[in-house]
């Protein structure tokens, strides 16, 4: 649904997008869509659109001589090869970078989305300047599954995650797509998106740009570390760190054990 709504845009608007695949094993989504439009067999006509086409394609994915799990050069319009999680959104943002008339779509996984390089590159429109740069508009795809476990997002309401991501600076529309295979909401919430998008960058290349928040000072505070233990004999816990904001008592003496 997301790939057919980008595509839509591409078709309405004429708007040049670069789709970014960040989920882990993402790629058979992009095979499917690339087959279905008929890519795949333009340039391999082995993956012809009926039966034996979609049966070859399915022999393919993770055989020796196939495609990977992940978007490889192998893959028509691939230009930059992952197999790696939660860089996606920061290769999306750097696409952007210096690029105009680009727009980014880039689809981040929940349980990719909790990688340290994913949660910092939700800032990183920060660096993007409305009139020599593209714009990033990411999907989090929120599935709720991660391979242990629900995903933090998961456990979040729909108000919690909009007050999340318009602290980061984006400006978030949900869809719910659980009722059916529907890809008109997609569609609809991509457009509405653009046009947003579009609207700011019109204003900037005009004279008119974004307010940026007035930087604050950092509170004064104490960097503090656990004392250190002797593991050769029991004795007494020192006192407890203190930091700029509390302080607590120190604990009462106890042997301690390795």
């Amino acid at each position: 649904m997301v790939y057919a709504a980008f595509n839509t845009l591409v078709r309405e608007r004429d708007t040049d997008v670069l789709l970014v695949t960040g989920p882990g094993h993402g790629a058979p989504a992009n095979h499917a869509n690339l087959w279905l439009e008929g890519t795949h067999e333009e340039y391999d006509p082995a993956l012809a659109r009926d039966e034996a086409g979609l049966t070859e394609l399915a022999r393919r994915y993770c055989a020796p001589e196939g495609f990977p799990s992940h978007l490889s050069p192998a893959v028509p319009g691939t230009i930059h090869e992952g197999g790696e999680l939660g860089y996606a959104l920061a290769t999306a943002f750097g696409a952007a970078l210096d690029a105009p008339d680009r727009l980014v779509a880039c689809v981040v996984g929940d349980g990719e989305a909790e990688t340290g390089p994913t949660a910092a590159a939700w800032h990183s429109t920060k660096f993007l300047d409305p009139v020599t740069c593209g714009a990033v508009l990411p999907v989090l795809h929120l599935n709720g599954y991660k391979i242990s476990s629900p995903t933090l997002f998961a456990t979040m309401t729909d108000e919690e995650l909009t007050h999340l991501f318009r602290g980061y600076g984006w400006d978030p529309r949900i869809v719910d797509v659980t009722g059916g295979p529907d890809g008109a909401p997609v569609a609809d919430a991509v457009r509405d998106a653009h046009t947003a998008i579009s609207s700011i960058q019109a204003a900037a290349r005009n004279g008119d740009r974004p307010v940026r928040p007035t930087p604050r000072s950092s509170s004064p505070s104490t960097a503090t570390r656990p004392p250190s233990t002797n593991c050769s004999t029991a004795g007494p816990t020192p006192t407890a760190s203190t930091s700029a904001a509390t302080s607590r008592k120190a604990p009462p003496p106890r042997p301690t054990t390795c």
